[in-house]
């Protein structure tokens, strides 16, 4: 008993002692370099005006020499150039910051952390501004070309969650930089049917429209898990090259549940791997379990296999009471032609509110 006292003082000591040279060896970093003028306000600076510097000069206070190893920068826009070789002791230096307000518009805050060859600095460089926009081109802000001289802002988008009872809606814009008037027709080509979208039936020379769109999902529907619609867009009756992709998740509302009362959906597993497999060996089997950590029933409303190698199917009953389990069957089922690293997803979508759903990756390699 007396060794285990002694052999728990010593680490205890080691321990203190360590604690203490780490101490040290922080504080030798934060002390080594004297920053002037390392907080600058550039004032306003135009978008289009390019690249603006400040100069923070540096001062070796300690009794060595030190080199600065980086200057890590919070932003791509901004960066420094530095002296790499050592500062003796009393000596001075540079640090240069350049900061490109290109794509940067509005008020900005950048900070700059110095790492020396002692360790990183307390005392951050730091830079800030406002940057007045630059006027964009139509190109600019209409970047995607549908034919014919229209143009539009974008043309995908994903709600993420949409919810039953609570409509969701955005936007698309165009713009006619041609000389006449443009008819605009739109036809669906993968439909969720649950798509609602609105567009002009024509656009002016010159002119600016919205192409409006959304889903409306009735109150405890039947529709859940992914909504992917693909729409054609006809100007003057051709076809362009660019459809429109829309997509959403559906689920219940989340104001079924109190934060006390909600099921909670958990899995066993986050990735499931097939490793090498023939391609004539289909039927590989792997498995996966979903748990109910809730306080209520949790119910699989759908269960997606995303890939196109591999099925799944959900044994018993699709209500999980409290602490109540079910596994998921994923079973190794690609086309004849599929070859090589393959790569999908199992989407469980459920009632739980917070994760209403969940997604297991699934990968495979498929030899001949």
């Amino acid at each position: 008993m007396v060794v285990c006292h002694e052999v728990m003082r010593y680490i205890a000591y080691i321990s203190i002692y360590i604690a203490l040279a780490l101490c040290s060896a922080v504080a030798a970093g934060r002390d080594v370099l004297q920053l002037d003028n390392a907080v600058f306000d550039f004032g306003t600076i135009a978008e289009e005006a390019g690249v603006v510097q400040h100069v923070v000069r540096v001062r070796n206070i300690s009794e060595n020499p030190v080199v600065i190893v980086a200057v890590v920068a919070s932003c791509g826009c901004t960066t420094a150039d530095f002296a790499r070789k050592p500062i003796k002791a009393g000596e001075e230096s540079n640090i240069v910051v350049r900061f490109s307000p290109l794509n940067q518009a509005g008020r900005v805050f950048r900070r700059l952390v110095v790492r020396t060859s002692e360790g990183a600095l307390e005392q951050m460089i730091t830079v800030q501004g406002v940057v007045t926009p630059r006027p964009k081109s139509i190109e600019e802000q209409f970047p995607i070309a549908l034919g014919a001289g229209v143009r539009i802002d974008a043309n995908a988008h994903s709600f993420g969650y949409v919810e039953h009872g609570k409509p969701i809606y955005s936007t698309f814009e165009i713009v006619n930089t041609s000389r006449r008037t443009v008819a605009i027709g739109l036809i669906p080509s993968v439909s969720s049917r649950s798509l609602d979208i609105r567009a002009p039936q024509s656009v002016a020379a010159g002119e600016r429209a919205t192409i409006e769109f959304g889903y409306r999902l009735p109150e405890k529907c039947s529709i859940y898990g992914t909504l992917k619609d693909v729409v054609e867009v006809y100007v003057d009756g051709n076809k362009s090259d660019i459809p429109l992709i829309i997509n959403a998740i559906a689920i219940d509302s989340r104001d079924l549940f109190t934060d006390i009362e909600e099921p909670k959906g958990e899995l066993s597993d986050n990735f499931i791997k097939f490793e090498r497999v023939f391609a004539s060996a289909k039927g590989a089997v792997r498995r996966v379990t979903i748990c109910n950590k809730g306080a209520s029933p949790l119910v699989i409303r759908r269960v997606e296999s995303e890939g196109g190698f591999f099925e799944s199917a959900l044994s018993g009953d699709k209500v999980l009471r409290t602490g109540e389990c079910r596994e998921c069957v994923v079973r190794l089922a690609p086309p004849s032609d599929m070859l090589g690293a393959v790569s999908g997803r199992l989407k469980i979508v459920t009632n739980d509110p917070r994760r209403p759903m969940l997604s297991i990756r699934v990968t495979a390699i498929i030899e001949r």
